[in-house]
């Protein structure tokens, strides 16, 4: 994928995350970019370790726990797998109106929910909650923690709404370095 801005990709299209948006399975992207630099050894090193340390942005929308879902539906399917860690990342937006007294408790306590539900399949489920802007938390946890990739699912945006509301997983895909599994669009 490579890096675009939110207007040019409007403007000229955006083949990677129209695509994304059609397929009915998950896929990876990466940008071309980086992946130039590696020599062959090195690539095939990391796509070795590709599935070590997932980052999940987690908010308990539907297309979040749809995301959680699939990765509970991927470790299950193959328990001694190549997940080894996913860590279930809650970023608290503090520059909007705040419904509780203390979101992040809120927050926390939605998220131990979550791994409750994941454990027990021989993937370390790991929790972090995060206050400040959305998109910078997010990549500032991924690299914090070392990630290998960030799992995203988009939410339900069709038609004219698409065109005037941004994506938060348009964002990540745009600003990420990290390699994105995308998995489909809820229904």
């Amino acid at each position: 994928m490579p890096t675009r801005s939110a207007q040019n990709e409007k403007l000229f299209g955006r083949t990677t995350l129209e695509i994304a948006d059609k397929v009915s399975a998950p896929i990876m992207v990466m940008r071309p970019q980086r992946v130039s630099t590696y020599r062959e050894t090195e690539l095939s090193q990391r796509c070795q370790h590709l599935f070590d340390y997932i980052l999940v942005p987690y908010d308990g929308s539907g297309s979040a726990k749809k995301l959680v879902g699939e990765i509970k539906a991927q470790i299950q399917s193959n328990p001694e797998g190549a997940l080894q860690t996913c860590l279930l990342c809650w970023v608290v937006d503090d520059g909007g109106r705040i419904a509780s007294n203390n979101p992040t408790e809120a927050a926390q306590a939605q998220l131990d929910k979550v791994k409750a539900d994941l454990e027990g399949f021989g993937t370390e489920i790991k929790t972090e909650v995060r206050v400040g802007n959305p998109l910078e938390e997010l990549m500032k946890s991924g690299e914090i923690h070392d990630i290998s990739a960030i799992a995203v699912c988009s939410g339900k945006s069709k038609g004219i709404l698409k065109l005037t509301v941004p994506s938060f997983t348009n964002a990540i895909m745009r600003a990420s370095w990290h390699p994105i599994i995308h998995f489909p669009r809820e229904n």
